[in-house]
Parts: structure tokens; C-alpha cells; sequence
């Protein structure tokens, strides 16, 4: 993908974006719903504080293994493991490129009263940073001045082939020139990373199958996010139509065994639904990058279990984790006020964990834009005892969003590319 001029703001719209329906406990969570408890398990108290980011990495993720940042990579390895505090905006602001005169980490930045100020946040930063050269959406807003590209991301870094920028570039630009692409142009093979059994790959949000009309389509922003909008097969769920929940291929793996899946039912019919939206997009004519994202971002988390779900999952009972870490296979659903057996409790705390995270950025997404619909309101984390996970009522600021970093970036197309790989990193392995 080639860098262009800087991407011009765009026009702020009022009406929202088309809210996805669903049924399920997630997915009537995600339309704004208020969320029904699991029946067999008492659930904590829906106003504990949710952490804002969990088990964060850290936003040295954000620019590490980028050649053009590499003078910042040790400087921000301090930052990795850290709460993030939240950031939005009115309008995309572009941060310049890079140069020796600015300074070698990111700095967070908060609107109060009429200006903006500088603050810590735990980290060292530098006086001689410019503050953004725009007026904050409202009091208290938070935002992060580093420039996210998916080069940069560890999490699509191994992914991406040699002499491109990001995930899927042979494929986008076929898909520019109304050309339909291979398949293999579109999906990543899989990667082995620590802990795990054996490779993840690459889920799409907008699947492979329809890259032809997304082509014929017209949109770059919805070219952008095939490429951009991808979750790790190790880590990528799916809620059944009967509250039931299964995985993707890759999710849990044979036993013994360096090749096969079990347990992926639900996965077909996640899929449609994804394509329902992606083609709901080009029927409509919808370009604008932002509304892409919104609108793919509420399609994913209606196909997405949450912790409680996974928890009382019976289907899951018997799957590998390939994320299992040596926990082995899942047990079966424990009665109420009992621990899980660590292996469901692990993969239940991880796939909450990161739905929660995807819908913090997408929710930083959404206000710093001024239109689409937001997520579902925030629920807690799940504890050491398989409690928690409910709606959070009045959540805190923090709870609810994630600092949102600039895209230095220039056509609708590379702008969604990088929008939509930066809301679904939380759910990628990395």
C-alpha cells in the first residue's frame, strides 16, 4: 500500500449506523441490550470496576519492529504491561511524519478547559512535544500522539510478505483495479507463536470468500478492512444460534495431532453473518472508512461470545485450546459458586478479556468520528473464580475506552486498512 497525502477529515454525519440484531445473551449486549445473567452461574456485582486494559501489552506494541520507529523501540519498552488511559477525537488528526527533531516516545495527551496537557500517565515524556493542533471533543478527552501502521504491529508483523506494508497488499491492489484476487492473496498462512500447540492464523471479518465483489464494489474502505480487520484463529470464537458457543478452525486442536480442528460448529453460520453486513455495506454504498469499521466491528462482536458464554458453553466440553498453555482440554460446565477446570476458565478469561478490549477501541473509534453506534455498554473481568463478567453500570471513562492513536495514513482505503487492524489487535496473537 502506498502512502498518499494525508487523509482529509471527514464530514461529521449524525445518523448512525444500522445496529445489528441478535438474540443471544452477547449479541443482545452488543445492540445496547441490557445483558441477562448466565442462569447456572451467579454473576458479581455489575458495578465492579472493570481494569481498562487487562493483561495489556502495552503500546510499545503499537510501534515495535516499525523501520521508521525503530530509535523509539527501547525507550518504549518501559510502557508495555501499563494501563492505557482513553483517547479520543472529533475528526481524524494526522500526525506528522516522524523526524529527528520530535521526541523518541509517545506521549498521552488530556483537553481541559480550553487546552490541551500534557501528562505522564507513568511514563517519561518530552517538553519539547507539540500539543495537537486541534480542539478537544469535550472536557477531560484523552488521546495517545503515536502513529499506528500495521508494519508496526506485532500482532500482523509476521503476517505481512515481504516488500508490502501490510496484511493482504497483493489482494487490495487487485481489488483497486476491479480485479478479483486469488484467494491466497487475501489470507495469511498460519504462525507459531509461544505457548501454543501448534500455528495460528488469520480470521477475516470480511471473509475471503466474497473478495470478488468486494473488489467489484467499488469501496476501498471495505477493501482496507479485509485486510485490516483480521482476529487470530487461536483466538476467534463463535457464538451458535442456540447460546451454545464453538471455535474457529484452529481454535482447539486435535490431540496429538499437528493438523485437523474440533469443536468449530457455529463457524459457518458466523460466517454468513459476516457476509450478510459486507454485502449490506455495498448495497448501500457505504465508503466512508469509519462507518466501515462501526459497522463490521457490531457484525463481529453479535458472532462473538463473551466470558460468561464460553463458561457455560457444553458444546466446548473436551476441545485443546491451541492457546492452552499446557492447561489441557476443557471440563465440562461447573454448577453454580464451583471453579471452572482451569482450561475453560483460561479460555473464557481470554476471549472476554479481548472482546472487551476490541470494544473499548471501538468505542474510542466511534466518538473520536462523532458518528455510527457504539458497543455495548462495558462488562467486568472474569475472576480466578469464574465470577464476574456482567454489565458495568456508569463505567468511568477508562472503562470505557482505549487511547487512540494517529493514522498516518491517506486514501479511505489505507485509513480503514489501519483503523480496523488497530481496533481488532487485542483479539490477535502476538
Amino acid at each position: 500500500m502506498k502512502h498518499h497525502e494525508k487523509h482529509p477529515a471527514p464530514t461529521p454525519h449524525h445518523g448512525p449506523a444500522a445496529e445489528p440484531q441478535g438474540a443471544s445473551r452477547a449479541a443482545a449486549a452488543d445492540a445496547g441490550r441490557s445483558p441477562q445473567a448466565p442462569a447456572q452461574r451467579q454473576v458479581a456485582h455489575a458495578s465492579e470496576r472493570d481494569p481498562a486494559n487487562g493483561a495489556d501489552r502495552g503500546l510499545a506494541d503499537l510501534v515495535r519492529g516499525s523501520p521508521r520507529m525503530a530509535a523509539q523501540r527501547m525507550q518504549l519498552q518501559q510502557f508495555a504491561g501499563q494501563s492505557a488511559s482513553p483517547g479520543m477525537a472529533t475528526t481524524p488528526w494526522r500526525a506528522p511524519p516522524l523526524s529527528g527533531t520530535m521526541p523518541v516516545q509517545g506521549v498521552f495527551w488530556q483537553w481541559r478547559g480550553n487546552q490541551w496537557h500534557m501528562t505522564p500517565s507513568g511514563q517519561s515524556s518530552s517538553s519539547t512535544t507539540a500539543a495537537p493542533q486541534r480542539k478537544g471533543a469535550y472536557d477531560g478527552e484523552w488521546m495517545d500522539d503515536r502513529v499506528y501502521e500495521q508494519r508496526a504491529d506485532p500482532t500482523l508483523a509476521p503476517f505481512i510478505r515481504q516488500g508490502e506494508t501490510f496484511v493482504g497488499e497483493k489482494a487490495y491492489d487487485k481489488q483497486q483495479a476491479n480485479t478479483s484476487p486469488h484467494a491466497t492473496d487475501v489470507r495469511a498462512s498460519a504462525v507459531q507463536s509461544p505457548g501454543m500447540l501448534y500455528g495460528s492464523g488469520l480470521h477475516e471479518v470480511v471473509p475471503t470468500s466474497i473478495a470478488g465483489e468486494v473488489a467489484g464494489s467499488g469501496i476501498p474502505s471495505l477493501m482496507g478492512a479485509q485486510s485490516g480487520f483480521r482476529t487470530s484463529t487461536s483466538r476467534q470464537m463463535f457464538l451458535q444460534d442456540d447460546g451454545d458457543v464453538g471455535g474457529h478452525t484452529g481454535w482447539a486442536r486435535k490431540p496429538n495431532s499437528s493438523r485437523g480442528s474440533t469443536h468449530t460448529k457455529g463457524q459457518a453460520a458466523a460466517h454468513d453473518q459476516l457476509r450478510d453486513e459486507a454485502r449490506g455495506i455495498m448495497a448501500d454504498k457505504e465508503r466512508r472508512p469509519d462507518v466501515v469499521a462501526n459497522r463490521l466491528l457490531l457484525a463481529h462482536l453479535k458472532v462473538t461470545p463473551h466470558g460468561q458464554d464460553i463458561l457455560e458453553a457444553e458444546y466446548l466440553e473436551g476441545a485443546l485450546p491451541n492457546l492452552h498453555r499446557g492447561l489441557g482440554s476443557i471440563g465440562p460446565v461447573t454448577p453454580s459458586g464451583a471453579t471452572p477446570n482451569p482450561a475453560r476458565l483460561a479460555a473464557a478469561q481470554e476471549e472476554h478479556r479481548g472482546r472487551e478490549r476490541v470494544k473499548r477501541r471501538g468505542r474510542a473509534a466511534k466518538r473520536r468520528h462523532q458518528r455510527g453506534v457504539s458497543p455495548s455498554p462495558p462488562r467486568s473481568d472474569i475472576d480466578g473464580q469464574g465470577m464476574g463478567g456482567a454489565a458495568v453500570h456508569n463505567p468511568t471513562l477508562e472503562q470505557q475506552i482505549e487511547p487512540m492513536p494517529e493514522f498516518d495514513v491517506g486514501d479511505d482505503g489505507n485509513y480503514a486498512a489501519n483503523l480496523t487492524a488497530w481496533i481488532s489487535q487485542p483479539q490477535r496473537e502476538g
